[in-house]
């Protein structure tokens, strides 16, 4: 079965041509780093169905439209929020077409779920991509108290990208990790990014 372009070119060097259909992935970075052009980007070259599970759905709609790397017709924004939150994701996974990707932006309010609740959800979620040959994208943002649940998540993954931000000095530094690939093999060393309008990589010195 051919690979899922992520649409970041250097991911697809990577991962060996993408990421494998029926993967659940993870994406862990601070609320405060550039991973939402991450997520756009994921979600932009392929139908995806989108749950925001913090901000509204016209806050994330106006986000896709400003980015230039996002075809926002093919992204449809579902809310999922408060206790509920698990619950209407759920319901979302039926709507799942062939190859096609689930994004949910941010696992947190899951997390905090009943632990037995959570890993029924993951497993039909897990479930439904394999069933499709698509993706689903679980957007899980650092904290210093992350929900104990967050162990599950990152357990149940195929595939987990950590991206890490450090500012230094007048400079700002992303880099992207890539401890877990389920099947695949794990890059030795974090790529350097540059994070503006698109995820480029970053030539303009080595990594220390």
């Amino acid at each position: 079965m051919d690979r899922l372009k992520p649409g970041i070119s250097v991911l697809d060097r990577v991962l060996d041509g993408g990421l494998p259909p029926g993967s659940l992935v993870v994406l862990k970075a601070d609320a405060a780093s550039q991973s939402e052009l991450f997520v756009n980007t994921f979600c932009g070259v392929r139908e995806t169905q989108y749950v925001t599970t913090v901000r509204s759905i016209d806050a994330v709609e106006r986000g896709i439209e400003r980015s230039g790397a996002v075809d926002s017709e093919s992204i449809t924004v579902h809310a999922a929020h408060g206790e509920e939150a698990i619950e209407l994701t759920g319901e979302v996974l039926p709507e799942l077409a062939e190859r096609s990707a689930l994004l949910v932006d941010s696992i947190d309010p899951l997390e905090r779920s009943d632990r037995a609740e959570y890993r029924r959800f993951l497993d039909d979620l897990s479930t439904r991509v394999v069933e499709t040959d698509g993706v689903a994208i679980l957007h899980a943002i650092r904290r210093g108290n992350d929900h104990e649940n967050r162990v599950i998540t990152e357990q149940m993954a195929d595939l987990v990208f950590d991206l890490r931000t450090r500012v230094t000095g007048t400079d700002v530094e992303h880099r992207l990790v890539v401890p877990k690939f389920r099947g695949g093999v794990v890059p030795d060393k974090p790529l350097k990014l540059k994070l503006r309008e698109s995820v480029t990589v970053d030539t303009s010195r080595d990594i220390a």
